[in-house]
């Protein structure tokens, strides 16, 4: 009996895939993904289990098997899936029928309420299409309609999204009608804002652009299954599965919160033009959607907060997390002038404070921020006053 328990537990663990994990401080390991619990994952490294927090995990990555199919980038042809909580599914073939939507990808076949789709793409590698379909889903003018491309043109029509068959959509605009599913490209549904039911513990990616906000993790000898945040369960095909973020995927970035305050105050005081020169100097979050991309060391800075001395910001956080960090340096287009006396504080309350200079390299930082109800980020003048004084404060984030 017990030889028989350990070979097929030896069968279990080979089923089970090769991951490489990156603990957010640390060297990455190289083992067998062998569980996933609530708060925690398991990896057997060298013979051993291991288990880290998943507080402690940046992210999995698969290892893909040697009898594995290459892994495609981009299929023109798949469909697009996105899901009230940010999923986002590709998938070959789908049909919407009363209040379920079914899609077969693959061998794999599955199920979702309607009510959990927010959106979907006919034609995922056409990048004309696309932003077009990206502009009216980001409209909040624009409530339920269609892309169809009629005459060349994309067009898009407002109106009631009914059942989806292989031929066609069924589309009510004042009366309902059959368009030729071939000549539709997106569609939006009206969702109203509602909280998510749960909370999301990992972003999981895979083939095509794949990517799944989880609220639950299943190792199985098939695939990954996923609870997602709105609700239902997918799974995931080892061999379609690439990485699976943790702390990332819980994560919270400064330039996603409004301030309670944002405010700078000149070195050289003066009644003309305070106004202006306050506005021009205010501390500010920017990101890579901003199009305005900063340097620091040398390497492109894609979001984080920007400071000129003295500037200050306040936010509110949001409960439950434990760690600020940001990789704080002078800008590389003021260097080697620059510095800076940065301060986190809890209120009143210093959490951290020293000193950034514009001839040293940007300082990977961490600070407790656990029980803060009020942070603080407060760039004071250094032994410059505010020449050069370009505090970025990248990639500034919460973590849980």
């Amino acid at each position: 009996m017990g030889s028989m328990t350990t070979f097929l537990s030896a069968l279990i663990l080979a089923a089970l895939p090769t991951v490489r994990l990156q603990p957010l401080e640390g060297e990455p390991v190289t083992g067998t993904w062998t569980a996933a619990k609530l708060d925690s994952i398991v990896v057997q490294v060298e013979g051993a289990e291991r288990t880290w927090p998943l507080r402690d995990v940046a992210r999995v990555e698969i290892v893909p098997s040697t009898s594995d199919s290459p892994r495609p980038e981009a299929d023109n042809e798949a469909i697009q899936l996105r899901l009230t909580d940010g999923t986002r599914l590709v998938v070959d073939q789908l049909t919407v029928a009363e209040e379920s939507a079914e899609w077969t990808t693959g061998e794999q076949t599955g199920k979702l309420p309607v009510s959990t789709v927010s959106a979907i793409l006919f034609t995922g590698g056409d990048a004309a299409t696309e932003q077009f379909w990206r502009e009216r889903l980001e409209d909040e003018s624009v409530s339920e309609g269609i892309v169809i491309q009629r005459r060349g043109e994309l067009d898009f029509l407002e109106g009631v999204i009914g059942n989806i068959t292989a031929d066609q959509v069924m589309f009510r605009l004042g009366e309902e009608i059959p368009v030729d599913r071939g000549r539709v490209r997106g569609i939006k549904y009206f969702r109203a804002q509602t909280k998510p039911r749960q909370k999301v513990v990992a972003i999981v990616h895979g083939q095509r652009g794949v990517r799944l906000r989880a609220a639950k993790l299943e190792l199985t000898e098939s695939g990954l299954r996923v609870t997602l945040q709105a609700g239902p369960d997918v799974l995931v095909a080892w061999s379609e599965c690439t990485s699976v973020e943790f702390a990332s995927a819980t994560l919270v970035y400064l330039d996603t919160l409004s301030p309670l305050l944002a405010a700078h105050q000149s070195y050289v005081q003066t009644t003309v033009g305070l106004d202006w020169l306050a506005e021009a100097f205010a501390p500010r979050a920017f990101s890579s959607t901003g199009n305005e991309p900063m340097s620091l060391d040398g390497k492109t800075v894609s979001r984080g907060l920007l400071l000129r001395s003295r500037g200050e910001m306040v936010f509110d956080p949001p409960d439950g997390f434990r760690y600020f960090t940001a990789l704080a340096g002078i800008a590389d287009e003021v260097r080697p002038q620059g510095q800076v006396r940065l301060r986190i504080l809890n209120d009143q309350q210093v959490l951290w404070e020293g000193d950034i200079s514009g001839d040293e390299p940007a300082l990977d930082m961490k600070v407790d921020i656990s029980g803060v109800k009020r942070l603080r980020i407060v760039a004071d003048y250094g032994d410059q006053a505010d020449i050069g004084d370009h505090l970025i404060l990248a990639e500034a984030r919460l973590i849980p």
